[in-house]
């Protein structure tokens, strides 16, 4: 392996990804949804199932963001790091059903639905 380089395996649940867990410098796995063979296999399994726990820890979420090309795989990302709008734009291109439902649930759970709807001129009565 050249020395400037690292590789890391990441999966929510799989246990097809346990190869490249194993073989990569470090592998995560989720604790909750993760199979038990996903989780063998890795050097690190997220209790919380929330990989966006580690990036905000570290002080990574631009980092995190910006390597993060699977549109599927960033908008999980944007949901757990709650970047309402970027949900959006990626709702907007991608017109899933279950991503809308999503996006809902984001905007109402955390008080950016209301909170936008304000910013756009909307009154509580």
């Amino acid at each position: 392996m050249n020395s400037c380089c690292f590789s890391l395996s990441y999966t929510r649940d799989g246990t097809i990804d346990a190869p490249a867990l194993h073989e990569d410098d470090m592998g995560l796995a989720m604790g909750i949804q993760g199979t038990e063979v996903a989780k063998e296999s890795s050097d690190i399994v997220i209790l919380e199932d929330n990989f966006a726990s580690i990036v905000k820890s570290r002080g990574m979420i631009d980092e995190a963001l910006a390597v993060a090309t699977c549109p599927d795989y960033r908008f999980e990302l944007d949901i757990q790091l709650g970047k309402l709008e970027i949900v959006k734009d990626i709702v907007l291109v991608a017109q899933s059903e279950s991503k809308w439902k999503q996006l809902g649930e984001l905007a109402m759970s955390t008080g950016l639905l209301q909170d936008h709807l304000l910013k756009q001129g909307w009154r509580k009565s």
